[in-house]
């Protein structure tokens, strides 16, 4: 069976590239504002030097993975510990690790830590899996249309079985 000349294939393959096309358009977009959030962020914030004082176990996928607890202390002399939204397996620090991050001075609870995954992570994944999906989802549009528009068309070659 060749899907290509099957109606119902193509129209779920036409489906599935406009999908793909579409939602790699969000998803760069996403990725794009958050890249812009994040640089106005880093030009606003001040840094600071921030000690891992505890791992906490957050269950993950495909197990426990593990995040840094670390306390800073702010532009004002308030000691602030901060729950880091990453995590990772193996750990990525050991409590004692100086560290450095960020925070705005209006919200020190808010700190990350300078890093390039804590920054940019979910950026890098939600923008590279749009690129993926922008390539993937055209690319099956183009094929899908030429192969129904080369199976529509009329055969001009003469026949295998013997016309002359």
């Amino acid at each position: 069976m060749n899907i290509w000349n099957d109606p119902k294939w193509a129209r779920r393959l036409l489906v599935i590239g406009w999908f793909l096309t579409s939602i790699s358009t969000v998803m760069v977009i996403a990725a794009i504002a958050g890249i812009v959030n994040e640089r106005h962020f880093i030009r606003t914030a001040t840094k600071a030097d921030a000690i891992v004082v505890e791992m906490v176990e957050r269950s993950g996928d495909n197990g426990p993975t593990y995040a840094p607890v670390f306390t800073f202390t702010d532009h004002a002399g308030h000691e602030q510990k901060v729950y880091s939204r990453c995590s990772s397996y193996p750990p990525a620090y050991r409590v004692g690790d100086k560290i450095p991050v960020l925070y705005l001075p209006a919200a020190p609870r808010n700190a990350q830590i300078q890093g390039f995954f804590d920054m940019w992570g979910w950026m890098t994944i939600v923008g590279g899996l749009g690129v993926v999906y922008g390539i993937i989802g055209p690319v099956l549009l183009i094929v899908v249309r030429r192969q129904r528009d080369k199976s529509s068309q009329p055969s001009d070659a003469p026949s295998a079985t013997g016309g002359q």
